[in-house]
């Protein structure tokens, strides 16, 4: 009889073995995938901040081509397929740009929108006012430095 109980003993304890190494094994499992899952959702938003982040520097460079070279005499630059550009990109920005990215392009949209109502202001008059659209223009283009320098920090590049 002895015999007996110690095989049931001892079967009731690897049982219990068992069951315990298996409740082990789905946590260290269910562990294992959060953790995964948690790494792919970090990868995805990593992707998208880049390609925000690429989108805006695309939008930028373009519209600091129109700033560059943009003179009074100059018909009619295509300030409207920029300025739709750059709403979309603000909408990603919004989305997953970091505080200082955003602070950046606030800076800058500021002095675009300046430069553009300076060189509009400058064809209706027809007063080329040199000096005063130049340090408008020099505004713009050092705000886009200043924002893409942070851009490229945050993206690890560099500049």
């Amino acid at each position: 009889m002895s015999e007996l109980v110690t095989g049931i003993l001892a079967a009731g304890a690897a049982l219990a073995g068992a069951w315990i190494v298996g409740r082990q094994a789905a946590a260290q499992n269910r562990d294992r995938l959060a953790h995964e899952r948690a790494m792919a959702g970090e990868a995805r938003r990593q992707e998208r901040i880049t390609g925000a982040y690429l989108a805006l520097l695309d939008a930028v460079n373009d519209a600091d081509r129109l700033v560059e070279t943009d003179a009074v005499d100059r018909e009619r630059p295509d300030y409207e397929s920029c300025d739709a550009r750059l709403a979309g990109v603000w909408t990603a920005l919004d989305a997953f740009g970091s505080d200082m990215v955003r602070e950046r392009f606030n800076a800058w949209r500021a002095a675009w929108m300046l430069f553009k109502v300076d060189i509009h202001n400058s064809r209706v008059v027809g007063d080329r006012r040199d000096r005063a659209l130049e340090q408008t223009r020099r505004d713009a283009l050092e705000a886009a430095r200043a924002l893409r320098a942070q851009v490229r920090t945050e993206l690890g590049t560099i500049e």
